[in-house]
């Protein structure tokens, strides 16, 4: 028994050890762990050729095997460094500015001139920045621009002289020369003008056509944004008033848009036709709607007198013909003219007399770009325009004058720059408001101005002006800057002590002299001329004698009443034919 066991345990160990040799050879032999054996054979690759097909940048450079996972820093710092320098170009600019105000307070214009010159080139020099970047020089660059030009109108001795005034081309004439060709392949942005249109309420017929398509897509574009950007800016000063009053003649509101084309909201907009002011009325246009024109005052500069005076040109019109846009259009070749149109072809619509071409060619472009205007600016976020900073509205009180009165009178008594009242007052010409002539001041300053006006003889009022003390200041110094006896000084200010303090107002019994006319604060003019070509074409100031320039045919007429009229309709409404209107004013 003992031996049977003995022979059964040899023969378990001798098949353990066949059994575990036979697996042995068999793992031995397979190509590939069986934990691998559901995927398709390695390719055979030749090692060389693999090692040569790589980029020799990819060879020499470390793998970076996180870099796509990890944000661009060298990105974000560069914005953020930017960003800074603008900060800190914005704040360095910020301290010269008012370093030059309070030196020009105190008198010392050549230290104003300087700080001036010093903040004007902080932000001219400024390195190329991002968009957001861009923005913000350039809209703190043309504020301190219009700024420093007031101050240096109104005394560096650097300025123009106060008998000249400036005057702005209207944008219209560069505008409507331009074409807005139709681009077959923006058919995708057509269509979601289409909704933009659709989507869009004005008072006034929006028609999608193709025209209109065209000038939305120019003004969309870099250039014609900056067109629209300047003048919608300008706009702030007026939009108020001008809702006010469209309101009070019962016209549509939106036809203040017509000013954006006409004149940019500048009151001293001129026509090569002669037209004038914001609505730019023409002479006989002007008288038929009692706006006075003296050598003295233009009302058509005027911003309240001329934005009614259109409101009721455009009521006018819209009686006559019965349909807004044929009324834009008379507004911008004449009643007469649109009229012929109508006899001639048998058509009340804008779009087919634009379509046979029976109106001027600027017509045909003046209709559809202001509608563009409509549509942009009523959908500020569609077009880029919800970012835009309009300008503050304009706020004054008003003075009517019993005396002629010198404008540097009033501004030294109101304590602000001449540049200023005139802005208020674009329908003066001459540096001395007529007698009965109504004046804004700056809001809060009618106390002080009121107070300082009676303390001068009523018949000197043209003539003597103010001085505000600076620093340093004596009676004496003062009586020789003006070239006085220091007497007549004393004399005409007796309720002053002997040495008037800093901030007191003298009075001045002294004429006033043409400023000098050398060179303007050169980098400040020379900034507010490369913003002016950039906005729009042909921006630059022109002449005072331009205004008088015009031939008799080119003037714009107003309507007159009458009881013959072109029927309105729908596109392609027929018309009886009738004898064309004779000179129609209202």
């Amino acid at each position: 028994m003992t031996q049977l066991r003995r022979v059964t345990r040899a023969l378990g160990l001798l098949v353990l050890v066949l059994l575990v040799n036979g697996c042995a050879v068999r793992t031995a032999g397979l190509k590939q762990p069986i934990v691998h054996s559901f995927l398709p054979q390695a390719p055979i690759v030749n090692m060389e050729e693999a090692a040569a097909s790589i980029p020799k940048d990819l060879v020499d450079t470390p793998p970076a095997l996180y870099s796509n996972a990890l944000p661009n820093l060298t990105h974000n710092t560069q914005s953020m460094l930017r960003l800074t320098e603008i900060e800190i170009r914005l704040r360095k600019a910020e301290e010269r500015f008012n370093a030059g105000k309070k030196a020009y307070a105190d008198g010392e214009t050549e230290r104003a001139r300087v700080d001036f010159n010093r903040a004007i080139d902080l932000l001219l020099e400024a390195p190329n920045q991002d968009e957001l970047g861009r923005q913000r020089l350039e809209r703190r660059l043309e504020e301190m621009v219009e700024a420093i030009y007031r101050y240096d109108i109104s005394g560096l001795g650097a300025a123009e002289s106060p008998d000249k005034f400036v005057f702005e081309s209207s944008p219209r004439d560069s505008i409507l020369d331009m074409t807005f060709p139709v681009d077959p392949r923006e058919q995708a942005t057509n269509r979601k003008v289409l909704d933009v249109i659709s989507t869009t309420r004005s008072e006034l017929p929006i028609d999608a056509h193709e025209s209109l398509f065209s000038a939305i897509s120019y003004f969309s574009g870099e250039r014609g944004k900056k067109i629209l950007d300047h003048n919608l800016r300008r706009s702030g000063r007026y939009r108020s008033m001008i809702q006010r009053i469209f309101n009070e003649e019962g016209v549509p509101s939106d036809l203040m848009y017509v000013a954006v084309l006409e004149s940019g909201f500048s009151p001293r907009a001129v026509s090569y036709k002669a037209a004038v002011g914001m609505w730019q009325f023409v002479a006989p246009a002007a008288k038929d709607y009692r706006l006075g024109m003296t050598p003295l005052a233009d009302d058509r500069m005027d911003p309240e007198k001329s934005t009614r005076a259109a409101a009721r040109y455009f009521r006018n019109l819209y009686q006559m013909f019965g349909d807004w846009n044929l009324a834009l259009a008379a507004y911008n070749c004449g009643p007469g003219c649109v009229d012929r149109a109508v006899q001639r072809t048998g058509y009340a619509d804008y779009w087919k007399l634009r379509e046979m071409h029976a109106l001027p060619r600027d017509t045909e472009q003046y209709v559809p770009v202001i509608l563009a205007f409509i549509v942009m600016a009523k959908n500020p976020s569609v077009y880029g325009l919800d970012s835009l900073k309009f300008d503050d509205a304009l706020e004054y009180d008003t003075l009517e004058l019993t005396h002629n009165t010198h404008l540097e009178l009033i501004a030294a008594a109101c304590d602000k720059p001449v540049a200023d009242l005139r802005d208020l007052n674009p329908a003066l010409l001459k540096p001395v408001a007529p007698s009965g002539y109504t004046i804004r001041v700056p809001k809060g300053a009618m106390n002080r101005v009121v107070a300082a006006v009676e303390s001068v003889p009523e018949d000197k009022r043209a003539t003597w002006k103010f001085h505000r003390v600076a620093r340093g200041e004596t009676v004496a110094s003062i009586a020789k800057k003006y070239r006085m006896q220091q007497a007549s000084l004393a004399a005409a200010n007796s309720a002053i002590a002997d040495e008037p303090e800093v901030g007191d107002l003298l009075l001045v019994p002294a004429s006033y002299v043409e400023t000098s006319t050398a060179p303007p604060v050169q980098r400040a003019r020379y900034a507010a001329a490369a913003r002016t070509s950039t906005a729009v074409r042909g921006k630059a100031p022109v002449a005072a004698t331009r205004r008088a320039a015009a031939p008799a045919t080119a003037v714009r007429k107003p309507a007159a009443t009458t009881t013959s009229k072109p029927a309105a309709g729908t596109a392609g409404a027929k018309v009886a034919a009738k004898p064309a209107p004779r000179n129609r004013r209202a």
